[in-house]
């Protein structure tokens, strides 16, 4: 009889530290990025600024369209690089306010820069457009007459 109560002790203990194990060391959800149901679309962002490396922010997410809010890497100063996918249409207001990533990767899809979305200066941006089309959306900002800017479209270098 006590060794089936010891068994019972043991096997309870064993059951709560394995659901707390569970619980608190295996959380897998590691995405940098926030998605704020809108409707018709999610509105993405940073988790918060502490996020680092590479962010690939998609055109879509759990089958709706996604935009960029508003501030969305304001902040961020440890990512390394950002790619937009194909799809985006807007980089809003303060997008990468105060970030500075080493390369930004623009889709032709985009046609509207917010203002003050690039509000640093040295960015290396490869835009998938001509310089034509860049000169377009890029004129809506500072981005395009900044000389710290290095901006790379498929037809060369655009020049401020």
């Amino acid at each position: 009889m006590k060794k089936l109560r010891s068994l019972g002790i043991i096997s309870t203990l064993c059951a709560l530290l394995l659901c707390i194990g569970l619980f608190f060391g295996c959380n897998t959800d590691t995405d940098p990025l926030v998605y704020e149901d809108r409707g018709e679309n999610y509105a993405v962002k940073a988790t918060n600024t502490d996020i680092t490396g590479d962010i690939t922010i998609p055109a879509e997410y759990d089958g709706k369209p996604v935009i960029l809010a508003e501030g969305a890497f304001k902040g961020c100063t440890k990512i390394t690089s950002v790619t937009i996918s194909e799809g985006i249409k807007a980089i809003p207001i303060y997008a990468f306010a105060d970030c500075c990533p080493n390369v930004i990767n623009i889709p032709v899809s985009v046609t509207s820069i917010g203002l003050y979305a690039f509000n640093e200066s040295g960015y290396k941006i490869n835009y998938s457009g001509t310089k034509e089309q860049f000169r377009k959306i890029g004129n809506q900002t500072s981005i395009s007459t900044n000389p710290y800017n290095k901006i790379t479209c498929t037809d060369g270098t655009f020049k401020n």
